[in-house]
């Protein structure tokens, strides 16, 4: 019984819990060591800049990477979500993927417009 006892909602705890895949935060995989005042590298890790990790080429290929992975692990996890909430029955014959995608689908849009304002 894994499900419920997760790690939060971010992508990274959600591919974790959900696909046993953890997403890698960018300090692991974009992180530069801070040099110490001797020129040796630090303990210290810093995050380069977004815009130095869009457009530097030695993080182009890392860039991408990451980028799309964000957009496989959003749709595996709703992919995942869907099989789970088939899987467990709701009323009259229905499961909780029929309740989703019938009532919360809307009541999830409206909360959307209403964050929008």
């Amino acid at each position: 019984a894994k499900y419920g006892t997760g790690s939060g909602f971010s992508l990274e705890a959600l591919t974790d819990d959900l696909l046993d895949q953890r997403k890698q935060p960018m300090k692991e995989i974009f992180g530069v060591p801070r040099m110490r005042k001797d020129g040796t590298p630090g303990s210290i890790i810093d995050l380069p800049s977004v815009e130095d990790m869009q457009r530097k080429p030695e993080f182009r290929a890392k860039w991408i990477q990451y980028s799309a992975y964000d957009a496989e692990g959003t749709w595996r996890i709703r992919e995942k979500l869907q099989e789970l909430l088939e899987d467990m029955h709701w009323t009259n014959g229905e499961t909780l993927y029929f309740y989703y995608f019938h009532y919360l689908r809307y009541f999830g849009e409206v909360l959307t417009d209403m964050e929008r304002r």
